[in-house]
């Protein structure tokens, strides 16, 4: 609320909080329809589910490079079996080449285990 300059003895009520008081009015009016009572392990209860909804929508992977599928793993497994020749650079090249958009450390991650 804002107080008059003019006068400190007269308030002069807004718009905003004309709506506030009406809406807080409708809502206190029937505050006993709308009172629940439950137990106090049902609010731990929700707590509960509240904390782990959002940590688990913290801990949510949410950037970096998308995961290398099962299939790019297979293929360059089966390259490095087939040619023990090359070294992961020419598996990495071979790769690049197929259209694949991965980098060289990534296929030696995959390489090593």
């Amino acid at each position: 609320m804002e107080i008059n300059s003019r006068s400190n003895k007269r308030s002069v009520i807004k718009r905003n909080d004309r709506v506030f008081f009406s809406l807080s009015k409708r809502v206190l009016n029937n505050w006993k329809e709308n009172l629940v009572i439950v137990e106090p392990e049902t609010v731990i209860k929700w707590h509960r589910q509240g904390f782990k909804l959002l940590w688990k929508i913290k801990s949510k992977h949410s950037g970096g490079r998308e995961r290398i599928s099962f299939e790019t793993r297979k293929l360059i497994i089966q390259l490095a079996q087939e040619n023990k020749s090359w070294g992961i650079p020419r598996i990495h090249g071979e790769i690049v080449k197929l259209g694949y958009s991965i980098s060289q450390s990534t296929v030696l991650d995959i390489y090593r285990k």
